[in-house]
């Protein structure tokens, strides 16, 4: 394996390595999440004119709506918010060292986010004979009309959880841990286990967080292999923006999608076969990108 480009990260984070600066900075994320998370909803709530707050988390629930799923994806922001704070405050590093060399960040954004849309596209089509035709979701215009504001939301969901997972985490355990099983495994294991969703049949929890982590660990190698959050930004915006804008399950995020799957995700009993064609296509995907930024 090699990960030579990933050395200036590394190198970026090494002056403060030790584990109690990264506890800490774990510690301000938890709590500068928790923070916009409240700030955004009760924003969310004043502008929509809902008297109960929690009902702009629709998007959450079993009645998900646009601005619901908006405001739920704009909560997750936080979680890059509190990784800028914490590299400051405890590793006196850069903000920009958590995405690597901006040119290199953006062509890589674009280069995967291109060939995701793509392949997505084309291979998903490809399944509709066994996963079920779709059923129509949100009128055309009001999804036009949320399209701008969706599309920063995801863009701005997935990109705080590259620099929390990829950008900050994967680079502070690789400054103190020499073997990748440390730093590619660790941050991906917690990138699953933060999607496990109570409530649900086991089969379901298990597979998406196990699904979760096996994407955060393809992720993770790609920033690995091209020294940039970049590529993995990238492929985690275009899978989240065809999920949560053109497919989705019946329920959670489904608000802003134009079709909707003929059975809602979560009542797979016996549909793992969905799941398993899932995952070979986003890892196809991945190899593709690995190959497209090899040099």
């Amino acid at each position: 394996m090699s990960f030579a480009r990933f050395a200036p990260m590394i190198e970026s984070a090494r002056p403060r390595a030790a584990l109690w600066r990264l506890f800490l900075g774990i510690l301000t994320v938890v709590i500068v999440s928790f923070a916009w998370a409240a700030a955004i909803i009760l924003l969310a709530s004043w502008i929509i004119g809902t008297e109960d707050v929690f009902a702009t988390l629709d998007g959450l629930t079993g009645t998900p709506g646009p601005a619901g799923t908006i405001t739920a994806l704009l909560t997750i922001v936080g979680f890059g918010a509190g990784s800028f704070l914490a590299v400051r405050l405890w590793h006196k590093r850069s903000i920009g060292s958590l995405f690597g060399a901006a040119a290199k960040t953006w062509r890589h954004f674009f280069v995967a986010a291109g060939l995701t849309f793509t392949a997505m596209a084309i291979l998903s089509a490809a399944s509709l004979p066994f996963i079920g035709w779709p059923l129509p979701g949100l009128d055309v215009r009001t999804w036009i009309a949320f399209l701008p504001l969706a599309l920063f939301a995801i863009w701005a969901q997935t990109g705080a959880e590259e620099v929390l997972f990829r950008g900050y985490l994967q680079s502070q355990l690789a400054a103190r841990f020499k073997s990748p099983l440390a730093w590619l495994f660790a941050p991906s294991l917690l990138f699953g286990a933060l999607h496990y969703t109570p409530g649900h049949q086991a089969i379901y929890v298990t597979v998406v967080v196990v699904g979760t982590f096996a994407f955060g660990l393809m992720a993770a190698d790609l920033t690995a292999r091209t020294g940039s959050i970049g590529a993995a930004w990238g492929f985690h915006f275009a899978n989240n923006t065809l999920v949560i804008l053109f497919f989705s399950s019946q329920s959670s995020f489904s608000g802003l999608s134009l079709y909707t799957s003929a059975m809602p995700m979560e009542a797979i009993d016996g549909f793992s076969m969905i799941f398993i064609l899932d995952l070979l296509i986003v890892t196809a995907i991945w190899v593709m990108i690995r190959r497209a930024l090899a040099t």
